[in-house]
């Protein structure tokens, strides 16, 4: 694997049997991805498996960042907030 940044791509150096869909998962863990690939890359024919020494464009893209999950406990509920404590 080759790749050096190019204005928003990488760029990745074909071997023999890469494929659209494992460049997919190698560059962003997901191999359904792919399309944005092959978008980047109209200079190559669709086909199953690309030749090696082809150089392939791979988009730099920002996935965005995880939501932070907040644990059922330390959610407040307004309704349940407490100001006092009871006194028996």
């Amino acid at each position: 694997m080759n790749t050096v940044s190019n204005h928003g791509y990488l760029q990745h150096i074909a071997s023999a049997g890469d494929r659209w869909d494992s460049l997919s998962y190698q560059y962003y863990g997901d191999a359904t991805a792919y399309e944005q690939i092959i978008i980047a890359n109209k200079h190559l024919p669709i086909t199953a498996t690309l030749i090696a020494g082809q150089i392939v464009f791979i988009p730099i893209i920002q996935k965005p960042a995880p939501a932070v999950q907040i644990p059922a406990w330390l959610k407040a509920d307004n309704d349940e907030l407490i100001d006092e404590v009871p006194s028996d």
